[in-house]
């Protein structure tokens, strides 16, 4: 016996499915989306201005993101730094290794650090160029509870960036 649906589930499926599957593509562009534009240490306008394109809708997932880039994109990065590292010192063995730290651990960590405090701050960004009352709230939330919490959400030029962009 061969299962085929009526015109009427058909119909139904097409009403509830359609939608349903677009709402994820549209899910899954705007992860892209986040990601090119809050990882991205060189880029054009034109990744920003596709987050803000999203307006409000975008503000909950910004206040998210102000925790700092996902953990595997961290080690990512302290990877190719430590792997970028070791190709330089390699190539400048003849300077004085007072002017190289030796451990290229060391040097990825602080470049970490500086990758989570440009995340910050390019989220801090989207959220002042989406402007809206919902999108200054969010930055002003954030300045308080990084002040209540005595700042161990924001890193400092970070703290200083929503500082700033709050009075404004």
């Amino acid at each position: 016996m061969q299962h085929t649906l009526s015109p009427w589930a058909r119909r139904w499926v097409a009403l509830v499915a359609v939608p349903l599957a677009a709402l994820a593509c549209r899910d899954a562009q705007f992860d892209a989306t986040v990601r090119r534009a809050l990882l991205c240490e060189e880029c054009v306008e034109g990744q920003v201005a596709a987050l803000v394109a999203y307006g409000d809708m975008a503000v909950p997932r910004m206040v998210n993101e102000l925790r700092g880039p996902s953990q595997a994109d961290v080690l990512q990065h302290q990877r190719l730094v430590a792997a970028e590292w070791q190709a330089i010192r390699v190539r400048r063995t003849q300077l004085d290794s007072a002017h190289l730290a030796s451990d290229s651990t060391a040097v990825a960590t602080r470049a970490s650090a500086a990758l989570v405090t440009s995340y910050q701050k390019q989220v801090l960004y989207v959220l002042y160029r989406i402007g809206t009352p919902k999108a200054k709230l969010a930055i002003r939330a954030a300045f308080a509870a990084d002040s209540a919490v005595a700042g161990t959400i924001l890193k400092p030029a970070a703290r200083a960036m929503a500082d700033s962009l709050r009075r404004l």
